[in-house]
């Protein structure tokens, strides 16, 4: 959908889009996250949070990078939990 949808962490379910995943596996490849401008990790966090339940890969799309959100932190940190 875009714009400020996307910056909703509140419907962002680690749970339920990782049991959806799985519920449709034959047409589901991955979880991505994408342009979630906020300083925080959340989008990020609760992507993995569905892959882990789905065992399916993540996409992070931010578009830019923010200084609160450096690429090494995503990389070392969020992406290897």
């Amino acid at each position: 959908m875009g714009g400020d949808v996307e910056q909703d962490t509140t419907d962002m379910d680690s749970k339920a889009t990782g049991e959806a995943a799985l519920k449709n596996k034959e047409h589901v490849v991955g979880i991505k996250t994408a342009h979630y401008r906020g300083p925080e990790w959340t989008a990020v966090d609760r992507a993995v949070g569905a892959g882990k339940i789905a065992n399916m890969p993540i996409m992070v799309d931010f578009g830019d990078f923010r200084s609160e959100r450096p690429f090494q932190e995503l990389v070392l940190k969020h992406l290897r939990n």
